[in-house]
């Protein structure tokens, strides 16, 4: 019993100690309570779940096309697509994201540059305009062919969330070729991008010009990613063309 008391006198008078308090009447439960819940209140918080991919969030393109998510200020990323494209961008500002690009061919290479503005209209709707321009340099075996260049602009829709959603692209080009100057017909593209997991995400896109309703080219292929990097890989069909089927592979690095 006068063990059970000195336990007592202790808890009453250290417990107040602790909160710089009068010591309470012993028969005030609520004191203990009150004392139990700011005690709880002054530990240290667990850091909320981080919920966010890993790595590219939001995707600035697709496989092919480009989406209404830009690159932050400063970011950097190179991306490569079956071996010969190339092309490396860079958030200019926060809504603004340019780029340069090349693709080695063996008679003519080609150089380009372009600039994407992005347009935030609510939460789970974007929208972008860009510009693209390009040319052939260093052309191969002797002049190569008389190949002027392209200049054209683009506009894409992006309605979803930034983990899944549905892209919709309409572009059109002005090029030269062999002396002559045309203008191309509309390219209009439709694509989608969903999350299975924190590291996969699949993906389908399909394109087609105007005028010429039966030359769809439709890609369907996974993405994973991890901190610094995406791989993609896709099956690309052309039905119009014979049913042809062509692997496409990409890569990208964000420093």
């Amino acid at each position: 019993m006068k063990f059970l008391r000195s336990i007592r006198f202790l808890f009453l008078v250290l417990v107040p100690l602790r909160g710089n308090a009068q010591t309470p009447p012993p028969s005030d439960s609520s004191y203990l309570l009150e004392k139990t819940d700011a005690w709880m209140e002054n530990l240290p918080q667990r850091p909320p779940k981080d919920t966010t991919l890993p790595f590219i969030q939001p995707m600035e393109r697709l496989l092919v096309s480009p989406t209404a998510f830009g690159l932050k200020k400063n970011e950097r990323d190179y991306r490569n697509l079956s071996v010969f494209y190339n092309s490396f961008h860079k958030g200019f500002t926060d809504k603004i994201t340019v780029g340069i690009g090349f693709m080695p061919l063996i008679v003519t290479n080609f150089l380009w540059v372009d600039a994407k503005r992005t347009i935030r209209i609510s939460p789970n709707v974007h929208a972008g305009v860009g510009v693209l321009a390009g040319g052939a340099v260093l052309t191969g075996f002797g002049d190569g062919p008389d190949f002027g260049g392209i200049l054209g602009g683009f506009g894409v829709l992006t309605i979803g969330s930034k983990r899944n959603f549905i892209n919709l692209t309409a572009s059109r080009m002005t090029g030269r070729a062999y002396g002559d100057w045309d203008t191309l017909p509309w390219l209009v593209t439709l694509g989608n991008s969903f999350e299975l997991s924190k590291k996969l995400r699949i993906f389908c896109e399909a394109g087609n010009e105007s005028p010429t309703p039966n030359e769809w080219v439709i890609a369907l292929g996974l993405s994973t990613l991890n901190k610094r990097k995406r791989f993609d890989a896709a099956i690309i069909y052309f039905p119009g063309n014979d049913n042809i089927v062509l692997p496409g592979l990409a890569f990208v690095v964000k420093y």
